[in-house]
């Protein structure tokens, strides 16, 4: 008898070993599929969040951009505001000019011809003080029933432009008044 081909002596545990190892190999293959498919779903979350984040980024490319274009716009419009309201002060000053010089052509003259044609014009007793509502020489003089231009003369320090409420205004001697006499100190 042949000692190899014995069966009953043959304790051979090579195939049991593949066995084995063949069983432990497909466990492995198992747990490892397993693993690969949660890999695989936190690749695909990964991939979404990647795809948020790009989208967030581009998001906030454009708002940076629509700020810069914001800033901008804002100092462009600034400086056509600012050139604007340059123009109308300009313009302002220029109308300020003319009417002070109609204002100055219309009381000298006036001023001139009155006291010319009746004498000088002098202060009379009276004396206003000017209270709210007092917008100018103008609304003054007809209230008190006196000449424009006869209040603007005896009362030469006067800026007319700029009244201020408990100011002090000689009103002038009505015509044909006569100033009151100088009493001699004593």
């Amino acid at each position: 008898m042949d000692t190899i081909s014995s069966r009953e002596t043959n304790t051979n545990f090579l195939p049991m070993v593949a066995v084995a190892v063949g069983a432990v190999a497909l466990i492995l293959a198992i747990v490892a599929l397993v693993k690969m498919t949660g890999v695989s779903k936190d690749i695909n979350e990964l991939k979404g969040v990647s795809a948020r984040v790009e989208s967030l980024e581009s998001q906030t490319n454009q708002f940076g951009q629509a700020i810069n274009d914001t800033k901008s716009y804002a100092a462009t419009n600034f400086q056509a505001t600012n050139n604007a309201f340059g123009k109308v002060s300009d313009e302002l000053n220029t109308i300020k000019t003319r009417l002070d010089k109609v204002e100055a052509a219309r009381v000298a003259p006036a001023g001139h011809a009155a006291s010319g044609a009746r004498g000088p014009v002098v202060a009379g007793p009276g004396e206003y003080i000017v209270k709210a509502g007092d917008a100018s020489g103008a609304i003054i003089a007809r209230n008190n029933g006196v000449n424009l231009a006869d209040l603007m003369a005896v009362n030469p320090g006067v800026d007319w432009r700029r009244l201020h409420i408990g100011q002090k205004l000689k009103l002038p001697a009505k015509a044909g008044a006569q100033p009151a006499p100088q009493q001699p100190a004593q």
